[in-house]
């Protein structure tokens, strides 16, 4: 099915439930059938839902290992202990780097950041991350908008004497690794009444616990700090694509008004780069998607990126700067991933009927896989799986990228011959299979 070829289904409206909820807000009877098609027939979930606040928000000690996290990290603060933010090179990794690196900078912490590189290091606590952690004397990583598959990487950290937090939001496929904590809305065992936060919004939950302190106790500058960080929540949030429902929500709504008012250097350089010299008039969304975009843009060289420079800068010349570099950075990346997609789409020469796309292509860029991924499956409507090759010439270990299947990506991989880390070139070039 292309896309072109979606069927709608109207779902059908408890209308009942709507008149309910009309009567008690008093509010139009359109409106209150639209909130309970939404699944929102109580009058304080209409009340969350159309005039959300900062108390909207969870208790972030709900998060399993939430406690220890925020222990650990307190400890690494009263002690003088380095500490050092490892994220991923992407907008939802590197706005949820930014967030837990100004939390804890503002809480007193002697705090530094990694992001590796995704062409050279790939996702994840890579060696090199470990190791420049070393050097610069840390002795705690917290990992965000990655780790919760990282075992072995944070094995290693521990025999080289630093402790792990893990903050995460991907989907459990293996044992935990033995960090200090590990939290993710989406382990197994979580009691947490939300999975859907991006990597930033579980960064957003740690700041949030930080501030709140272990001792759970009210802390009014939460409402001072908040709002700074939610700008950067909603950038990431709506760049992973999560579901703005429930806290997603919140912190959409929120956050889009603390962009509009921001008084961010890098996001106010953001915003003026994208209007140009004739301050073209654009609206607040497409600020937000042009300012996505151009943080995507950003590439990671030996641990520092331009994108958490931006947002991290307080000088308006250097924003300024970068910003002009991140817009020719972000013009050749887009012109890489329509050469990469129409790649991609040539390999299709056929209707496609099975359910799940496979597809390997070495010459796609490692960083691309996961952009044509997500476009095939918008645009076939089923699961998607790229293979493609990191590295260069003959030499290279085996790459998976997928959207829509990520819980058995690794089995499909080990099915189709490739075992993970052992360097081997999968060569087959084309559809290699489709499976039920």
């Amino acid at each position: 099915m292309r896309d072109e070829e979606r069927v709608w289904k109207v779902s059908q409206i408890d209308e009942e439930a709507g008149e309910r909820l009309c009567r008690a807000l008093g509010m139009p009877l359109l409106l209150a059938r639209l909130l309970v098609a939404r699944g929102i027939s109580s009058p304080d979930g209409a009340r969350r839902y159309l005039s959300p606040a900062l108390a909207d928000f969870l208790d972030p000690y709900l998060l399993a290992d939430m406690e220890r996290a925020v222990r650990r990290i307190d400890r690494a603060i009263s002690s003088g202990e380095r500490v050092t933010v490892v994220g991923h090179e992407d907008t939802d990794g590197l706005t949820g780097t930014v967030v837990l690196l100004e939390i804890l900078r503002k809480m007193g912490a002697e705090a530094d950041y990694y992001l590796p590189s995704r062409v050279e290091e790939g996702h994840g606590l890579s060696r090199r991350a470990i190791a420049r952690a070393k050097q610069r004397g840390s002795a705690l990583i917290v990992t965000v908008d990655c780790g919760v598959t990282d075992s072995h990487p944070v094995a290693e950290a521990g025999r080289n004497g630093i402790d792990v937090i893990v903050l995460d939001h991907h989907e459990v496929i293996a044992p935990l690794p033995s960090a200090v904590a590990v939290v993710d809305p989406k382990r197994p065992d979580s009691a947490y009444p939300f999975r859907g936060l991006a990597g930033v919004g579980v960064a957003f939950k740690t700041a949030q616990a930080l501030v709140a302190g272990a001792d759970r106790g009210p802390r009014a500058e939460w409402e001072q700090v908040a709002p700074d960080l939610l700008e950067l929540v909603l950038l990431g949030s709506i760049a992973d694509r999560v579901p703005l429902c429930d806290e997603n929500r919140v912190a959409a709504v929120l956050g889009l008004k603390a962009f509009e008012a921001t008084e961010r250097i890098g996001l106010q350089a953001l915003k003026h780069g994208l209007k140009g010299e004739e301050d073209r008039d654009l609206r607040a969304m497409e600020l937000v998607q042009g300012s996505i975009s151009l943080i995507a843009s950003a590439r990671s060289e030996d641990g520092g990126n331009d994108g958490c420079e931006l947002l991290l800068t307080h000088d308006s010349a250097s924003a300024g700067t970068v910003v002009t570099k991140l817009r020719k950075e972000s013009e050749r990346w887009h012109a890489a991933a329509r050469a990469s997609f129409d790649r991609v789409l040539k390999m299709l020469d056929r209707e496609i009927d099975e359910p799940i796309i496979i597809l390997v292509n070495e010459e796609i860029p490692y960083y691309l896989l996961g952009h044509c991924a997500s476009r095939l499956r918008k645009l076939y409507m089923r699961p998607a799986i790229l293979i493609g090759k990191r590295g260069a010439g003959g030499e290279g270990s085996k790459v998976v990228r997928s959207h829509g299947v990520s819980g058995h990506v690794r089995r499909v991989a080990r099915k189709l011959g490739w075992a993970q880390g052992s360097g081997r070139v999968f060569v087959e070039q084309g559809p290699v299979a489709c499976v039920q």
